[in-house]
């Protein structure tokens, strides 16, 4: 267990504090801070200390400790949705960030399903206008590409000065981001179809970056039991649809884990007339968007994207920015919801509201 300093608890349980606060919001003096904590004054400075030289709080001598303002006319946060994605699942984050955002106050500029990197040289100056406060942008796997050697883009947006969130780590450029966990569900699923089952399990996926995290969390919770078949498509959407035809022509028997989302509930009429999702020697696992639900007659093992989540945690991390935090650069990491079939009520997967 590593040992955490006692000035980094406290400064942890203020950060906590200012984000629930508004701006010129005085914190408890330092003097009650010393008796709130039991700890010297000396640490209760050192924690004040870092808040403020990471532009969260502003002191004022004689006076106290403030909430740091920001410039109340730029009250829009602009959200670039994911153009590869389904509608329901981007309005999902999009209301994720405006019941986080307006209950502090802001205002949400839905800008829709297009990729802010491809037409950054287009929209950049339009987001110069002083009412924008930030950007956050669900990007796909292939945005970041758009960034590593684009110096105009890294320059026009220091230039613009607004914050940025993205919701996948992006090299090129120092943001805060947020990105789903793909690796921790499928090692839970792992871990329960090596103990509670026997025979092949079989995974299809494709070669993108989650669909080969979700195969490694899988191997992982199977402690490397020789059980695992890996079959990888390397196409479109349509080309998934014909493997898993294959698939059934083959009539393979064991379990099935499909690693890749299916936005088109078409795509399980393929299993109609098969003992998938219904013979309990075959057990079936599919990944869900949080606004879909099971195909009727369907059992399964689900693994949910948490797409209202990421919304709420991309919101967080821009309103923290916006008010002028200074400090390193943030990743969060947001876990799926793992609902195996021994625990579930029944097959409909409600979504997040």
């Amino acid at each position: 267990m590593s040992f955490v300093p006692k000035f980094q608890l406290i400064y942890d349980d203020l950060l906590r504090l200012v984000d629930k606060m508004a701006p010129g919001d005085r914190l408890p003096s330092v003097r009650n801070l010393k008796a709130q904590y039991n700890v010297s004054q000396s640490t209760i400075e050192r924690s004040l200390d870092e808040m403020e030289r990471k532009g969260l709080v502003r002191r004022r001598r004689g006076s106290g400790v403030y909430v740091e303002g920001w410039d109340a006319s730029k009250n829009v946060i602009c959200v670039f949705a994911d153009i590869e994605i389904s509608d329901p699942t981007n309005n999902l984050f999009l209301r994720g960030v405006r019941d986080v955002a307006e209950a502090k106050g802001f205002q949400v500029a839905d800008f829709g399903p297009r990729n802010f990197f491809r037409i950054r040289r287009e929209i950049l100056p339009t987001l110069a206008d002083k009412k924008f406060a930030g950007i956050i942008t669900r990007n796909s796997g292939m945005d970041t590409f758009f960034l590593e050697n684009d110096l105009y883009w890294k320059e026009r947006l220091k230039v613009v000065g607004l914050p940025l969130v993205t919701c996948r780590p992006t090299p090129a450029v120092h943001v805060d981001s947020v990105t789903p966990d793909y690796f921790a569900s499928f090692q839970k699923l792992g871990e329960h179809l090596l103990h509670n089952s026997e025979g092949p399990i079989y995974f299809l996926g494709n070669t993108t970056v989650p669909s080969f995290a979700r195969l490694q969390g899988l191997e992982v919770g199977l402690e490397g039991k020789d059980r695992l078949r890996a079959e990888i498509n390397h196409g479109n959407n349509r080309d998934f649809l014909a493997q898993l035809n294959e698939f059934k022509k083959r009539d393979v028997k064991g379990h099935l884990i499909i690693g890749v989302p299916l936005e088109d509930f078409g795509f399980y009429d393929v299993f109609q007339g098969t003992s998938w999702g219904r013979d309990p020697d075959q057990e079936f696992a599919m990944l869900l968007h949080d606004h879909q639900s099971l195909p009727e007659g369907v059992s399964a093992h689900v693994i949910v994207k948490p797409s209202f989540l990421m919304g709420e945690v991309s919101a967080k991390l821009m309103i923290r920015r916006i008010r002028g935090y200074k400090g390193e650069f943030i990743h969060e990491t947001v876990q799926h919801t793992v609902r195996l079939k021994s625990t579930q009520d029944s097959n409909s997967i409600p979504a997040k509201v």
